[in-house]
């Protein structure tokens, strides 16, 4: 099994996982502090470029591991589509005058370079997408990582913002971003464990939030319920796939009882 050492979580109106399930919005909210980064390399940066250093500080911080040494895994759908979205617009009214720091933020691993270069990381960091089933490839990156080189940790970032228009006709959804930081065994405070994923097809698939359920990272949302649950959950879908990979999950109190 694999332990389930840091949590990170932030959305609009909640920063940090505490704050949401407590339902405890702050309307005021709107943008994570990001405190890892400077202000100056904070220029130019996205939200969503935000939320992932964030979630990611914050697992590391909730696990106890150094930011500056632990793997890490940043997946999202849809990536920097809003700066993209903002230089494509600006190419199409002739202005080809583009900002060399808009244009280093719009690739996909921008946020993996930022908190590494911040935190002073220089090993293993990737940056993936996969549609709908991001957050469940970005699990199988993690943990195989984790279960096939020397690491003791890794810590997954997942994260969608709201896209901008005109592609929010591929679905209206609030911002989320979700991080776990993964280690091979658990340490103190723990927040459970969970199996390595395997393909199903009877799948659990509980409903997802309203407010998120298009959001390719809701189905992060589960494995957090999961671990809050004493009773834990079995064959937990990571997608929406006829035939996803699924994972069981034990909570804290689980597994101190596990032989």
């Amino acid at each position: 099994m694999i332990a389930v050492n840091g949590i990170g979580f932030w959305a609009p109106g909640f920063a940090g996982l505490g704050a949401f399930r407590a339902g405890e919005a702050d309307r005021d909210l709107t943008m994570p502090k990001c405190e890892v980064v400077t202000a100056r390399a904070r220029r130019g940066t996205s939200r969503i470029g935000r939320m992932l250093a964030e979630v990611t500080t914050q697992a590391a911080a909730d696990a106890s591991v150094d930011l500056g040494a632990v793997p890490t895994v940043y997946a999202s759908a849809w990536g920097e589509i809003d700066i993209m979205i903002n230089l494509l617009g600006q190419i199409a009214d002739g202005d080809v005058g583009l900002s060399p720091l808009r244009f280093k933020h719009s690739v996909h691993n921008s946020a993996s370079g930022m908190v590494s270069i911040a935190a002073g990381n220089r090993t293993f960091s990737t940056a993936l997408a996969a549609g709908r089933k991001t957050f469940e490839q970005g699990v199988l990156e993690a943990l195989t990582y984790l279960t096939t080189t020397d690491a003791d940790h890794v810590i997954l970032a997942v994260a969608e913002d709201r896209l901008p228009a005109p592609l929010d006709r591929f679905g209206e959804y609030e911002a989320l971003a979700v991080a776990f930081c993964f280690g091979t065994d658990a340490r103190e405070g723990a927040h459970g464990t969970l199996s390595f994923p395997k393909r199903t097809g009877e799948p659990f698939r509980p409903d997802l939030p309203e407010l998120y359920a298009e959001n390719p990272t809701a189905f992060a949302l589960p494995v957090l319920d999961a671990l809050a649950n004493p009773e834990g959950a079995e064959g937990l879908a990571l997608s929406a796939a006829p035939r996803p990979f699924a994972i069981d999950v034990l909570s804290a109190e689980q597994s101190r009882t596990e032989p």
